[in-house]
């Protein structure tokens, strides 16, 4: 999944992030964005890799998409 152009950002990533702080929306959009473009694992707090643990199974399904 290293080195894409492209990955979808679905409807389910937008939501999963309503709740959160702007400040941990915005390493939760930046874990998201490196994990589809480049495949880099996140360092989040636990409860963040919880959210993106949640919508990581997205990305398998569709990686190939």
């Amino acid at each position: 999944m290293a080195n894409n152009n492209k990955f979808k950002f679905k409807k389910s990533f937008y939501l999963a992030a309503q709740d959160m702080s702007i400040e941990d929306r915005a390493k939760f959009y930046d874990a998201i964005m490196e994990y589809g473009l480049f495949g880099k694992k996140p360092e989040l707090d636990d409860v963040l890799m919880a959210a993106f643990e949640n919508i990581k199974m997205d990305f398998e399904v569709t990686k190939n998409v």
